[in-house]
């Protein structure tokens, strides 16, 4: 185990970084899912050349299963980091290490910097059905002072009480040394990042297909879902915003968008309840050939019409990197 990352500031986060798909072997409910490590290298291999940094077992890496398996997760995040390390040193890596109970969050941030050397972690608001804007700053703020590590709050609407951090709550966590950044899906990018210009804090955009717009606004960059898909389009389609090349970059977006992957990924029905991330991403990296297999916590397929809308998507991107399988 090697900690590489000790010294951290908002400056280091920049760019585009990528929320990995975590690949797991198959099980059923009499066999432990276990992560698949060889089809992880290979995913890994696709992504981080392009990007400036990974962000392991969040959202998109099925931390629902994880938070509920915390050696399952040091694990993966030792394996991943060792591997990440060794291949592309200097490479920023990222914890998505959330839990609702402070306790279990302080504890699980200790193990994961002592037995894997990452300490920069992607933290969720307490697990309150809706917690109070005090509850939402007091979370953060002790469980950076109660650990060593560097904390980048997220602030998505429906993990927050409907309405995301607010802009205000975020201006006093952004005075704490080793809060430095915030992943933000609540459309007060602007304005947030205002309120913390003259300090040492970071928004990104957590929104592939706002990011443009969100970095014109004021963001230094991207946490990324797409970029598992496409990471070297999404890269190009973010350097270019961050050399304020706005017009290239919004053609970029918009290719990503005529193709439908954004709503294949993310789709927003009103009549029903459908597939999400990371059912989505980790279809549409099966039809790409890295046998990511499907979060244990889903076990529920993408149905038919959205593995169709997916497959036609990807086409349309015509993302060749890989052998396409049939799924």
């Amino acid at each position: 185990m090697v900690n590489e990352n000790r010294m951290v500031t908002s400056k280091q986060l920049s760019g585009t970084l990528v929320a990995l798909v975590t690949p797991f072997e198959e099980f059923s409910l009499k066999i432990k899912p276990e992560v698949n490590q060889a089809a992880f290298v290979k995913i890994i291999d696709y992504v981080a050349p392009h990007v400036g940094g990974i962000v392991l077992t969040a959202s998109t890496g099925s931390h629902s299963y994880f938070i509920n398996n915390a050696q399952s997760q040091i694990d993966t995040i030792n394996f991943a980091a060792s591997y990440i390390r060794s291949r592309y040193p200097g490479k920023l890596i990222i914890a998505g290490d959330w839990s609702s109970d402070i306790w279990e969050a302080i504890e699980r941030v200790k193990r994961i910097e002592g037995e894997t050397g990452v300490n920069i972690h992607l933290s969720m608001s307490p697990g309150e059905s809706k917690p109070s804007d005090e509850s939402i700053f007091r979370h953060f703020y002790e469980l950076a002072d109660n650990t060593e590590g560097y904390f980048i709050p997220y602030s998505i609407p429906s993990r927050s009480g409907g309405k995301g951090i607010l802009s205000r709550i975020v201006k006093r966590l952004a005075k704490h040394p080793r809060i430095i950044g915030l992943k933000d899906c609540s459309g007060r990018t602007e304005e947030i990042a205002r309120l913390t210009k003259r300090l040492d804090f970071a928004v990104l955009s957590g929104d592939d297909s706002s990011a443009v717009e969100d970095i014109r606004l004021g963001a230094r960059g991207l946490i990324s879902t797409l970029g598992n898909l496409a990471p070297s389009k999404i890269n190009e389609m973010i350097s270019l915003s961050l050399q304020k090349k706005y017009e290239q970059a919004r053609k970029i977006s918009e290719n990503f968008a005529k193709s439908g992957i954004y709503l294949s990924l993310f789709p927003k029905l009103e009549n029903r309840n459908p597939a999400n991330n990371p059912a989505t991403t980790q279809y549409a990296m099966n039809i790409l050939g890295f046998d990511v297999g499907r979060t244990p916590t889903q076990l529920a397929e993408c149905s038919r019409a959205e593995k169709r809308g997916i497959r036609r998507s990807i086409y349309k991107l015509k993302i060749s990197n890989c052998l396409e399988r049939r799924y």
